[in-house]
């Protein structure tokens, strides 16, 4: 039986000998070619980190960008909701003033006709008196009542369910949430019990965040809510000082609002000091103050 011939290694070509040599002879890729396992399992670390680290921006970034939409959408609820609110309240004096007209007229005719003994409801020629005409108007104020009522209903249940949503995202939009919750509370004292949870106070004086932004609105409603009642309205005229003295985004409208409720002699020359210190601070609001100012020193 014949013997295969033993198979003898494969010589090592030229290239291979002088790879091996360098390699031998140059530190650093000798130390690379001893480490290098290590250093594939670090770049391969850092990849995910990386690659962890992006994916969380573009998750955030995302979250931000849903909850800025629903920001915009209560915004333009709360817009159809205040719309509507000023709508209802008007429909609520102009039916005040048609009960008032038609009580008075009634009286008139109740007087004239124990009088002549006359039937008043209607004159010579037949036409309906003003008191009938009243009542037509009483009788659609009324209905328009009804029906801008419900509409606000509507919108302020669409609102509850865009503010829930909102109150589960990031600062600053979640403080949002508890703002509009606020706002559109009929009444003044809940109103005032969730809005008061926002302190402007906290920050610094250099801070400009979302969060500001909503805390100092907030307050300002607070304070125009006290102005309501003549037992709180010192405290609301103090929030408004406050808030025009050292306040970012609303001293204007904190400024003004003060202004044109001063009635003592005091708070007129408070509100004139606060306008004039506005005025200097910032020059370009001055088209805002300046008429009120004016008005205000010369009285």
């Amino acid at each position: 039986m014949e013997q295969s011939a033993p198979i003898e290694p494969t010589p090592k070509l030229p290239e291979d000998e002088t790879v091996e040599q360098t390699i031998a002879e140059d530190p650093l890729l000798k130390y690379f070619q001893d480490n290098w396992r290590s250093y594939a399992i670090i770049f391969g670390i850092v990849f995910a980190a990386y690659w962890a680290y992006t994916r969380f921006e573009q998750t955030r970034e995302a979250a931000l960008q849903d909850a800025g939409d629903l920001l915009y959408t209560v915004q333009q609820e709360y817009g159809e909701y205040s719309t509507l609110t000023t709508k209802i309240d008007g429909l609520n004096k102009q039916i005040a003033t048609l009960n008032k007209q038609i009580a008075e007229e009634a009286e008139k005719g109740a007087a004239k006709k124990a009088e002549s003994k006359e039937d008043s409801a209607k004159d010579d020629s037949g036409a309906e008196k003003p008191a009938d005409g009243a009542a037509a108007d009483l009788e659609k104020a009324e209905k328009d009542l009804a029906a801008a009522e419900k509409e606000r209903a509507e919108i302020s249940e669409k609102i509850s369910f865009s503010l829930e949503a909102l109150s589960d995202t990031r600062a600053p939009y979640s403080i949002y949430a508890t703002l509009y919750r606020g706002l559109i509370k009929s009444d003044s004292a809940k109103s005032m019990a969730i809005l008061s949870g926002l302190n402007w106070r906290t920050f610094a004086a250099e801070d400009r965040s979302g969060e500001r932004f909503a805390s100092e609105l907030a307050a300002l409603h607070v304070a125009r809510l006290k102005l309501d009642d003549e037992e709180s309205r010192a405290a609301g005229l103090k929030g408004l000082e406050d808030l025009a003295a050292s306040g970012v985004f609303a001293r204007v409208a904190a400024a003004t609002a003060y202004g044109n409720v001063a009635r003592s002699e005091e708070e007129r020359s408070t509100a004139i000091t606060l306008l004039s210190n506005l005025a200097s601070d910032e020059p370009e609001q001055l088209e805002f103050v300046e008429d009120l100012l004016n008005r205000l020193k010369n009285q």
